[in-house]
């Protein structure tokens, strides 16, 4: 009996660890992406329904697939991404409020969502995207 408990602590440690390390590259890339992508200012133009993620302490959180229309460097581009939202953040992402991003130049898929502003012209700093978000 308690070689099954031993075991079984053994296989969820393995896990917690490989979470933590796939969470911690994560976090790199999106400081990378913060660091060294283009700053645009843009619009959601549409939100998906997207699907539960799961839980990160006591908040759940959604996998969100949106269409921005984004101002880049060289002329406007519509860009689809799901990005990963709280539940106590939903009420921010929603079709045609402007937001602030990073993209990385290289891959428009990889953004980060810095800024929403809302229907009362009260912007809110956040930090949700395609590789990590923050809440």
């Amino acid at each position: 009996m308690i070689a099954i408990f031993v075991l079984a602590g053994g296989g969820a440690l393995s896990v917690g660890v490989l979470l933590t390390a796939s969470d911690a590259r994560a976090k790199r890339e999106n400081r990378q992406l913060l660091a060294t992508g283009w700053r645009v200012q843009g619009t959601i133009v549409s939100v998906g329904t997207g699907r539960r993620g799961g839980r990160s302490g006591a908040t759940p959180y959604y996998f969100r697939p949106i269409v921005l229309a984004l101002a880049m460097p060289h002329g406007e581009e519509r860009v689809e991404v799901e990005i990963t939202v709280p539940e106590m953040l939903q009420s921010l992402v929603l079709a045609g409020a402007p937001c602030d991003a990073v993209v990385d130049p290289a891959n428009r898929t990889r953004i980060c969502l810095v800024a929403i502003t809302n229907a009362f012209g009260v912007k809110t700093p956040v930090q949700l995207g395609s590789i990590y978000s923050s809440w």
